[in-house]
Formats: C-alpha cells, sequence, structure tokens
C-alpha cells in the first residue's frame, strides 16, 4: 500500500518551502533589490548554498535584508529536514511499493512546480504577499531605479577600471576610478 499520509506531507512542505522563498523574494524585491536578484538570493539563502557575490554582499548590507536572510537561513534547513524525513518515511511505509510511490511523488513535485510558475497564480498571490508584508512589517518599498531625487541612474562598470555615470536624458561620461 502507498504511504498516502507520508506522499501528501512531502507534496505540503514542498509547496510551503515554495511559498517561503517566494515571500522572501518578495519581502527583498520590496527593500529595492530587482526582482531578479531578490529570487536567487531568497533561494539561495533557503537553500544554504552560501554564493559569495557582490549581490550577496549587497543584499546583507541592510539590516532589513540581513534580517530577512537569516529568516531564510534557519527555515531552509528546517524546511529541507522535514522533506527529507516525510520523503523516507513515505518510503519505508511503501510496503514493497517503492515504484509506485516514486511516480506520486515525482508527478506531485512537477505538479507543484508548474503550479508555482504559473503567472496566473503569480499575478494573485504577489500582491496579496506584499499586503500582508506591508500590514506585518516595517519593510518599506524602495525602488531606486524611479528615485525622483537624483533623477540619475549610476551603473558601475568595473571592467577596464572605469566608472560611466548615466544620467536620465544626458550624455555618458566615463572617469577612471
Amino acid at each position: 500500500m502507498v504511504a498516502t499520509n507520508q506522499i501528501l506531507s512531502v507534496f505540503i512542505i514542498f509547496a510551503l518551502v515554495l511559498l517561503v522563498t517566494r515571500i522572501g523574494a518578495i519581502a527583498l524585491r520590496m527593500t529595492g533589490i530587482s526582482p531578479d536578484v531578490a529570487s536567487f538570493q531568497a533561494a539561495s539563502a533557503f537553500s544554504g548554498a552560501g554564493y559569495t557575490t557582490e549581490e550577496a554582499e549587497f543584499t546583507v548590507s541592510d539590516p532589513s535584508r540581513r534580517t530577512i536572510v537569516i529568516w531564510l537561513i534557519r527555515l531552509g534547513s528546517i524546511g529541507i529536514v522535514s522533506m527529507l524525513g516525510s520523503l523516507l518515511l513515505s518510503f519505508t511505509n511503501a510496503e514493497g511499493e517503492n515504484i509506485l510511490t516514486l511516480i506520486y511523488v515525482i508527478g506531485g513535485v512537477i505538479g507543484i512546480i508548474l503550479l508555482a510558475r504559473s503567472q496566473l497564480l503569480n499575478r494573485a498571490l504577489t500582491p496579496v504577499i506584499e499586503w500582508a508584508l506591508d500590514r506585518t512589517t516595517d519593510l518599506t518599498i524602495q525602488d531606486y531605479t524611479q528615485n525622483q531625487q537624483t533623477k540619475s541612474l549610476i551603473l558601475h562598470i568595473k571592467t577596464l577600471g572605469y566608472c560611466a555615470k548615466v544620467g536620465i536624458g544626458f550624455s555618458v561620461r566615463a572617469t577612471p576610478q
């Protein structure tokens, strides 16, 4: 007999892992990090991969972001251990039907991944998460690319030791660092 309860717990834990990672990415994005970088840093922190890049240094340079990353690391270690424990139990309680259990687990994980990648779900879930984070945290939404006070976007181009300042509607000027 297939261990239905254990397989269901694997699915629930896997869905919660994806949800916590998405909440972390949205929280990081609300602190001013671009969506792509926020998603990568949230997944990196949750998985404990420990990438050391300039993006990671920038992420932990702010106290709010550091708090988010710490919580993702803590929840990640709990989530991964829980999922592995449930997965192990689902196979030990399968009573000889390991192939069928494996098919159920793989099918369910693929289904959850497809659901998590759904743009429709993302458009519905993101505003709810932002609203909840706005109501329960002191994160301030910062958009550094649309800052009306500076009216310029500064890009640091580190190749050849030059720094280029690109202003909106202005010319590009390169100066040695």
